[in-house]
């Protein structure tokens, strides 16, 4: 059996081993989980017994979970289709992600909890969707992206210190 620590929570399915013989000794080793950390003893044999209510043949290896997992959430730039809505992430000249903010690392993670992840406000973008997300930690190295669109700007221009704006048709700077 593959038991959670200090539980009878089953991290895996249990083996049975068959075609052996009354004292006959078997050994078995803790198999590998992913995300989760062996506890010792990994190896352990018995000698097959006749079975009773307080003799059972049973090998248990015990697991904790894994504590030192991490994911990264990355703040994209992105551009809307007006006619589609569909969303094309925006790329630098080598093919890579335009990031509005820092990306962000957290370590520590437990495998198996979900986490929740909020997006950054970012001068000048707004975020795509709603803004929150959820990440469940089931392997490591994980990544949540977060995506923004630049917002609309207003450019007024102001000629010769006056308040009216000269025609700027066929003038270029």
């Amino acid at each position: 059996n593959y038991y959670l620590d200090g539980t009878t929570t089953k991290v895996a399915d249990s083996k049975t081993v068959e075609n052996k013989a009354f004292q006959e000794s078997v050994t078995e080793q803790a198999i590998d989980i992913t995300g989760y950390n062996k506890v010792d003893p990994t190896s352990q044999t018995i000698t097959l017994q006749v079975e009773t209510d307080t003799v059972k043949n049973e090998i248990n290896f015990y697991y904790t979970k894994r504590t030192d997992l991490s994911y990264t959430v990355n703040y994209l730039k992105v551009e809307k289709n007006p006619l589609t809505g569909i969303i094309t992430i925006v790329k630098d000249k080598d093919g890579n992600p335009i990031p509005v903010a820092k990306s962000v690392t957290r370590y520590d993670r437990v495998y198996g909890e979900t986490y929740s992840e909020f997006a950054e406000e970012v001068n000048g973008y707004s975020v795509e969707g709603l803004g929150a997300e959820n990440i469940t930690v089931d392997a490591d190295n994980k990544v949540l992206d977060f995506y923004y669109t630049a917002d609309a700007a207003k450019i007024s221009f102001v000629a010769n210190g006056g308040t009216e704006v000269a025609d700027m048709d066929g003038v270029t700077a």
